[in-house]
This record gives C-alpha cells, structure tokens and sequence, in this order.
C-alpha cells in the first residue's frame, strides 16, 4: 500500500505554463476523508493522482496513473482489494470534472472571467 498524502497533488492553473511547476502543486493535508482513516492507496505500484482545477472556474480535472498492478494472489492472501481511486475522488467530491489537463488550461486561458459577487474591497501590493 502507499500512503494517499505522498502521491495526491492538487493544482491551481492559469496557463499550460504551470501544469507541473513545483510550487503551483501541492500534496493534500488529509486524505483520510477519501481513502479511509488509514489514507492508503492499496494495490498499485507508483500510483500517482493529480487533480488540477481551473484557476478561474475551480473546474477540475482527475488524473490517475500507476506503474502496474500488484500480483492479484498476493493482495488475495491479504484479504485486500485495489483501491478504486478514480471512484472514491468522484464520490466524495462530486464535481463537473472535465477529461484532461490541456481541458482544464483551455478553460483557465479563457478571456472575459468575472467571479460571481460584488467587490467589497481592494488593495494593491
């Protein structure tokens, strides 16, 4: 098994220029809310989850990768199952995913964005 925290990254996206930037992307604090309270990813080798939202629309889009499967007898004589990743993300966080990264960039680089509200208040740095 492998622990959620090291291998989920969350990232915020403007442009396809910060699709994997270290610093654009962070490891989630808790994952016990989707993985369960021991926030293990059972049955893959390297897995890899990379969730990445829209800056301007927090549209997200779910990425999951792994090197391969564990030998299917051995988790058997474990009495363990592979974690249905994708499954678990989309059940817990329901959200209007789109299919890739480059969906994702295309939505962030759309002119014209105006969040919802009023402005209350400003500052320049």
């Amino acid at each position: 098994s492998t622990w959620a925290n090291d291998v989920v990254s969350v990232a915020f996206v403007r442009s396809l220029d910060d699709v994997g930037v270290p610093g654009r992307q962070s490891p989630p604090l808790f994952t016990h809310q989707v993985f369960g309270p021991q926030e293990e990813i059972v049955g893959y080798v390297k897995p890899s989850v990379q969730i990445v939202y829209a800056a301007n629309t927090l549209r997200p889009s779910l990425t999951f990768h792994h090197g391969g499967l564990v030998d299917g007898e051995l988790l058997r004589e474990a009495g363990v199952t592979p974690t249905d990743v994708e499954r678990l993300i989309q059940e817990k966080v329901p959200c209007d995913y789109v299919g890739t990264v480059q969906d994702v960039v295309a939505e962030a680089e759309q002119p014209g964005f105006v969040p919802l509200g009023r402005e209350v208040d400003s500052f320049e740095a």
